[in-house]
């Protein structure tokens, strides 16, 4: 169910995007922060284009020199990165349409929707539409709950858990590759024996 477009639908989606930006996107992902590690974003931005075309929701510039950013940065050409933040459960194919209209120049060939789904795995018309973006537009799309960054924001707060996020990134795109970009294997029917 989306937040329609009425005025408080609008105020909750803007309220959502800024505690995703400062509250969850930005210290999840160690945007603007260095913590000795060369594998960040920087310069998180929200709403970062007002009244163009194509207003993407977070954009931020990839700086990273190791890690998950630069897989990205290296295999999806990714120097801005694209975040749209959805204040619903389950995604509409617009909502990938969008996001594919973004990626093109510095935006590259990777992006992410968060979402609030109470579930960590994309459902599977989700994954339909992971595959399709990626077999007709040689696009990577990833989904990443709110819920997911809120953990990463969580386990940010112990030094021996700091890799987390590091790590669930990666993990996530693993899966993404392996498991959602397939295609699925047809269900196969036995031959029933005619009667005689």
């Amino acid at each position: 169910m989306t937040s329609g477009t009425s005025g408080l639908g609008v105020q909750r989606d803007a309220v959502h995007q800024d505690l995703a930006l400062d509250h969850v996107l930005a210290p999840a992902l160690g945007a603007g922060e260095d913590h000795g590690r060369a594998g960040r974003l920087a310069n998180p931005q929200l709403k970062p284009n007002p009244g163009a075309v194509q207003q993407r929701d977070v954009v931020a510039t990839n700086m990273a020199q190791d890690g998950f950013w630069k897989r990205i940065w290296g295999d999806y050409h990714s120097r801005q990165v694209v975040f749209e933040v959805k204040n619903y459960e389950e995604l509409e194919p617009d909502d990938f349409r969008q996001l594919l209209s973004y990626m093109t120049g510095e935006y590259g060939e990777f992006g992410i929707i968060v979402s609030r789904a109470k579930i960590e795995i994309p459902t599977e018309r989700e994954r339909a539409w992971i595959r399709t973006m990626w077999a007709e537009h040689r696009r990577i799309v990833m989904i990443v709950p709110a819920l997911v960054l809120a953990r990463c924001v969580s386990k940010l707060r112990s030094a021996r858990r700091y890799d987390y996020t590091e790590d669930t990134l990666n993990k996530r795109m693993d899966q993404l590759i392996r498991s959602y970009l397939s295609i699925p294997q047809a269900k196969r029917f036995r031959k029933r024996k005619r009667k005689k």
